[in-house]
């Protein structure tokens, strides 16, 4: 066998009929070949191959002698134009596979050709998708690549990756979308460290001509990021440059609540489409998101290495500082809550793109009842909504009756201190005699006994003088500055109020003090007031609260708008809207005021909050004449929409923070004067006092 292998290694076959003769005859012999023989042919030039060579204009065979170890046996669609497969028959295969042959490369011997011969690997393929089929597999093997080192090192700087570059239209071509012609990509091959993985679509745009992109598939994009690629939102600085802060912050509170509870159904529903997507979760957002409204917001992004620079003017930009994410809103107008959705997308999503941005902006604009129409799962949040209001009933039950306690105590206070007067009164009352005098004592029986008036008189002869020298002679006059002068040192004057003594008649005078009435009285009126509220429609009964009766009260709003409107919907906020059966065409009306109604519903509730009434309890209605601005019927509050639109709307829109503040006060006045017909039905002088 000795001889057999050395002329087969001096002479081996010119063509495939020879070959397959001589390896079929070694087949049967294969026994005898020896370990030695075999190690020889492994590594020899036996196998014949045709190779073609293709040129632009046609394309040649040629015939070539290649070492087992270095071909494939068999047939494959993926590898055939890449690497030698041969099939010489069952026989010979045989043969071949014992001295080295393989069924098919194995991916480490295809990541050798492709960092070798990338040029050629691109060449043989003839198609971008078929190089990128090739990458996908190397990819799908990328731990088993990285275990040899030296390998790995030459894959992460050789120019084999396939990734593509944006060609611009040309210039003075108009930048009207619907005339501009589809982007044209040109591919090539780079090395990891020239490509940059598209995950902000945004900069992309603004750079497109100077970056050389990944193909937009996950597992290569991973793959490109493993050997060296970076992702674009790292190569683009960004910078946001923002005015001054504005005194609108309480609206930063309402956008922050906003932007987490919506968020909370995007990615609910956006893992549906791409789980491996998220970044980040809600709860995460909820502890590290801080909202603050500026005056202004630009963002400036800069290409790294590029000095590329782009600033663009916006209405709301995300910057992360040591804390957390800051979202700048600008107050210059109504926030866009695309760019809204934007800046969050870029916090949640590992990679945000446009079709992010445009999924996240219905969840921002839509109420919930909009997105549930749309068949969005909001009956969570809508229900923990609900428990919220729930809460925030108890939260007010609980401070009602912890006011009631209070005014109990001062209550208790007060009685305590006037009792404390009263006794402090009695113990400078003037003594009654016990009985006879001694003779010659004072007020003894040999004086003329003198009346109480004179009594009087003598025990104030200093200020009788002092009231003669400034003219008050008569004794009518004089008698009246000693009643003021009483009153000032706080003297009783029961005796003379009584006429004589007051054990003539065993009781005590009936007399103001000149001490009002408890404070905690009024305060609890009050309190009823706000406790007998209700919502319209609602099936408790209304009572009227207990009024306690204030001393210091003497002795306007119509009720028929109440018997002539109808119930036609609710404010975003849940706030019913009823309009007056006169109106002809409501929906119009509606939609043409809808963000007025909100406005005014928003304020109203903002407004009931300072007297802590529930929101239920206040509804807006809409007539087109009348001189009604507010009605009370049976405890439930109407506000007319028709006084709001004509007095407030148009300044409120213009964004002043004055015109609002002005507006919620005299809305405060109206709620006010409402809230007191719940103690006082008519419009008197005792209404007018809770007002």
């Amino acid at each position: 066998m000795v001889d057999c292998v050395n002329r087969l290694l001096a002479s081996p076959p010119q063509d495939h009929q020879n070959a397959v003769a001589l390896f079929s005859y070694f087949a049967s012999r294969i026994t005898e070949l020896g370990e030695n023989n075999l190690v020889k042919l492994r590594n020899a030039s036996i196998v014949p191959i045709t190779r073609t060579t293709r040129s632009s204009e046609k394309s040649t065979s040629s015939m070539t002698h290649v070492s087992p170890s270095r071909v494939y046996l068999g047939a494959s669609t993926t590898y055939g134009d890449i690497f030698d497969f041969v099939d010489f028959g069952p026989e010979a295969n045989a043969f071949l596979f014992q001295c080295g042959a393989k069924s098919e490369p194995t991916k480490l011997e295809v990541a050798q050709m492709a960092c070798s011969e990338p040029a050629r690997l691109l060449g043989v393929l003839q198609s971008s998708e078929k190089y990128l089929d090739l990458l996908k597999s190397l990819a799908e093997a990328s731990s088993t690549l990285h275990r040899d080192k030296e390998l790995w090192r030459k894959m992460r700087t050789a120019p084999f990756l396939l990734a593509y570059k944006e060609l611009a239209p040309p210039k003075g071509k108009s930048d009207d979308l619907e005339e501009e012609d589809e982007p044209i990509r040109q591919y090539q091959l780079a090395s990891a460290g020239q490509i940059v993985i598209l995950d902000d679509i945004i900069s992309y745009r603004l750079f497109k001509d100077r970056l050389i992109c990944a193909p937009e598939e996950d597992a290569l994009e991973e793959f490109y990021l493993a050997l060296g690629a970076q992702k674009l939102s790292s190569v683009v600085q960004e910078e946001v440059r923002i005015g001054p802060h504005s005194d609108k912050q309480k609206a930063a509170l309402s956008l922050r609540k906003h932007v987490v509870e919506r968020s909370k159904i995007f990615l609910f529903e956006y893992t549906n489409y791409r789980r491996d997507a998220i970044k980040h979760d809600v709860k995460w957002l909820d502890k590290n998101l801080t909202v603050h409204i500026v005056r202004s917001v630009a963002l400036r992004r800069t290409l790294k290495g590029q000095y590329q620079t782009h600033t663009e003017k916006r209405s709301a930009a995300s910057e992360k500082t040591s804390n957390g994410w800051v979202l700048y809103v600008s107050d210059e107008s109504k926030p866009d809550m695309y760019q809204i959705g934007q800046a969050i997308c870029q916090m949640l999503l590992n990679r945000p793109n446009q079709q992010a941005y445009l999924f996240f902006e219905p969840f921002l604009t839509l109420d919930l009842y909009g997105l549930r129409n749309r068949g969005y799962n909001v009956d969570r949040i809508l229900r923990a909504k609900a428990a919220e209001a729930r809460i925030a009933e108890e939260e007010r039950r609980k401070a009602l009756e912890e006011e009631q306690r209070q005014i109990k105590e001062r209550e208790e206070q007060w009685g305590a201190e006037a009792k404390a007067a009263e006794a402090a009164r009695e113990a400078t009352r003037i003594p009654e005699p016990l009985g006879p005098t001694m003779p010659g004592s004072w007020d003894s029986p040999e004086e003329t006994k003198r009346s109480p008036e004179q009594q009087a008189r003598k025990s104030r002869g200093l200020f009788s003088n002092i009231s003669r020298r400034l003219g008050f002679e008569s004794d009518q006059h004089e008698d009246e500055s000693h009643k003021e002068l009483d009153k000032f040192l706080d003297r009783p004057r029961e005796i003379e109020a009584s006429g004589g003594s007051s054990s003539n008649t065993g009781k005590k005078p009936q007399q103001d003090e000149g001490r009002v009435t408890s404070p905690a009285l009024v305060q609890q009126n009050l309190l009823n007031a706000i406790k007998s509220t209700r919502a319209y429609g609602s099936d408790s009964v209304f009572s009227e609260p207990k009024v306690n009766e204030v001393k210091e009260q003497a002795t306007y709003c119509d009720k028929t708008p109440a018997q002539n409107i109808t119930f036609i919907a609710e404010t975003s906020n849940g706030m019913k809207i009823f309009f007056s059966k006169d109106v002809k065409d409501p929906g119009s009306f509606l939609s043409k005021h809808l963000n007025n109604l909100n406005v005014f519903s928003s304020m109203l509730i903002e407004v009931g909050n300072t007297y802590s009434m529930s929101p239920k309890v206040l509804h807006i209605f809409y007539d087109e004449a009348g001189g009604t601005i507010a009605f009370n019927t049976g405890g439930s509050i109407f506000c007319n929409f028709r006084f709001f639109l004509q007095l407030h709307a148009a300044q409120i829109e213009g964004r002043s923070g004055q015109a609002k503040a002005e507006a919620a006060t005299w809305w405060w006045v109206v709620l006010a004067h409402e809230l007191a017909h719940n103690l006082v039905s008519l419009h008197n002088a005792d209404h007018s006092y809770y007002t």
